[in-house]
Order: structure tokens, then C-alpha cells, then sequence
């Protein structure tokens, strides 16, 4: 059995064809999904650990290994919920940004794809010591009001009158998510997977900071050319289907290593 997140639906072909069954969902509110929520990690999280706990209460599942693939956010909610105690059985991290401190906002800021992160008058250099000092101000388990208050006392301090859409509640729970050491101590296998041409979250940044932990059951595997959907569509200027059309190598990567595990 597989929990998979955010990925399409070629993709999720490729699995049933290998035997490997998928029980699939995204974030709330894609789809028919209704009801109050919203687009934070944390509570992303949350939804993972319920159906995790869901499946493995499922007799027919008793004897199955329950693997979980997530994909950017879904990838942060993932190593979330093994932290939280979720009991994988392998993970598989793609395009997840993997630094604390929510330090891949800066990467954000810096290539800046979709221009969120412009702000008027305010050199991109200015924008990333903004962030930096919004991170290192904010605590993990304070709320999001006292964060946000903190926020804009740094607003006003820096003269960024014109910033106020980078404080949002999901930016805010990013900057609070701290995962190292969860990949650091983690005795199950994780494959991590990213493209080269990722402008989302830096594969340089992220596959250093992996590096580092010397971890013998974190496999890393770096695609070339492909974007942060591991798709060939490069520097993307909006969402569009074909995004999800996943490049060839990089799903062969993730099944062949699934199929070891």
C-alpha cells in the first residue's frame, strides 16, 4: 500500500502498473473537497497522520508495508507526520525543501518565479534580509498572532510598508517547520529526489544540507534538467497540466526504488 500526495495522474498509473497500490489525496480544498481549512504544512500534517493511522487500522492491510510519497509541502507534512510518530515504512521526499527555519523562502525570494516575492522599492537583497529576519524572530511553538505581531514590528522597522503579503499564515508555519533532525535519526529508507533546474526549492541548498547528516539510509538522487514538478517544462510562468507530465527518468528512479523497498 502507498499514501501518495500532489503528484498526476500518469504518475499514479505508473504505481498500479507495478503492483504497488496508491491510496492517493491532496491538500483540502482541491477537488470537492469543502469545509473550513487551510494551505499550511501543519495542517496538511495532520490530515496525514489521520489517514496513516486509518490505513493501518485496516485488517486487510495488517501484513502491507505503507510507504509515503510527498511532493513540496506534502513532502514537509510527510516527514512531518514520521516525526510526529507515524511508522513508515520508507519515505520518498520529492522537490522537499529540507533546511529549518523555512531557509528555502529565501531561494524563493531570491529567484522570485511568480513575482510574489516583489516588493516595491525594495531590492531583491533587501527582501531575503527581510526574511531572515522574520525567521530568526520567529519561534516554533508560539501562535500565529504573536508571530505575525513580531512580523510587522520588522515591517516597520525595515521601511517594508508594501511586505505585508509575504506575512501570511502559510509563509509564517513554514518558517516554524525544523525537520533536520527527523531526516538526521531516521532508521527507515528515504529516497529524496529533485531536478536541477528546480526554482522552488534549491537542489544545491537541500542535497548539501542531506550531505551533511551522513545519513547510510537517505538515498539521494538528483535529475538533470527537470523542473520542481520533475517535469521538462522549465522555468514555468504559471500552473498548467503539464506540469504533471513527470519526465521518464525521474519516475523510473522512484519506481525501481520503491520496488526495493
Amino acid at each position: 500500500m502507498y499514501l501518495r500526495i500532489r503528484t498526476g495522474n500518469y504518475f499514479f498509473r505508473k504505481f498500479i502498473n507495478n503492483n504497488i497500490a496508491v491510496y492517493r489525496f491532496d491538500e483540502r480544498g482541491i477537488g470537492k473537497s469543502e469545509g473550513e481549512y487551510d494551505y499550511t504544512a501543519t495542517s496538511l500534517m495532520r490530515d496525514v497522520v489521520y489517514a496513516f493511522y486509518k490505513l493501518r487500522r485496516m485488517n486487510e492491510l495488517s501484513n502491507k508495508k505503507i510507504g509515503i510519497l510527498g511532493h513540496s509541502l506534502g513532502g514537509i507534512a510527510s516527514i512531518g507526520a514520521f516525526g510526529k510518530g507515524c511508522e513508515f515504512d520508507f519515505l520518498i521526499q520529492m522537490a522537499t525543501p529540507v533546511e529549518n527555519h523555512g531557509a528555502f523562502i529565501k531561494y524563493q525570494a531570491k529567484t522570485n518565479t511568480d513575482g510574489f516575492y516583489t516588493v516595491k522599492n525594495k531590492s531583491t537583497v533587501e527582501v531575503i534580509n527581510f526574511i531572515d529576519e522574520i525567521s530568526k524572530s520567529i519561534k516554533e511553538t508560539e501562535d500565529f498572532k504573536t508571530s505575525e505581531n513580531k512580523a510587522k514590528k520588522i515591517m516597520k522597522r525595515m521601511e517594508f510598508e508594501k511586505g505585508n503579503h509575504i506575512v501570511n499564515p502559510l509563509i509564517i508555519d513554514l518558517i516554524k517547520h525544523n525537520h533536520e533532525e527527523n531526516y538526521r535519526s531516521s532508521n527507515v529508507p528515504i529516497l529524496y529526489i529533485i531536478g536541477t533546474e528546480d526554482r522552488i526549492v534549491s537542489s544545491k541548498n537541500e542535497v548539501i544540507a542531506l550531505k551533511k547528516m551522513d545519513n547510510p539510509m537517505i538515498d539521494i538522487k538528483v535529475v538533470e534538467n527537470v523542473n520542481h514538478w520533475l517535469s521538462d517544462k522549465l522555468a514555468p510562468t504559471q500552473m498548467e497540466k503539464s506540469l504533471y507530465n513527470m519526465n521518464e527518468k525521474a519516475i523510473y528512479e522512484i519506481i525501481n526504488w520503491t520496488l526495493e523497498k
